[in-house]
């Protein structure tokens, strides 16, 4: 019988998979993992993260690059006429969220 994975083990293959962006099955056939199995530790790390997320409003807001124009939140784009840091579009983000 195989030794059984550690919860961080499976966290650290949740976080690749995140980062792939390849399905569930490619990943698994891919990495080796039981379906059925990787599906299980999916959805409690998903539960968990949403667990970890505070009662507020807002949204969580990832931004991957360095500036943006433009910004797409819960399917609303907003579009902005110069092009902004990080910080600014976080800032005008939740100055205008009420």
């Amino acid at each position: 019988m195989g030794k059984r994975k550690s919860e961080m083990w499976w966290k650290e293959k949740y976080d690749l998979f995140i980062k792939s962006g390849l399905s569930m099955s490619e990943f698994s056939r891919l990495n080796n993992l039981k379906k059925s199995t990787f599906n299980g530790w999916i959805r409690k790390f998903k539960i968990k993260s949403s667990n970890d997320v505070d009662n507020t409003k807002f949204s969580k807001v990832l931004i991957k690059e360095e500036s943006i124009r433009k910004l797409k939140i819960n399917g609303i784009q907003l579009e902005f006429e110069d092009i902004l840091s990080y910080e600014e579009a976080l800032n005008f983000v939740i100055k205008h969220a009420g």
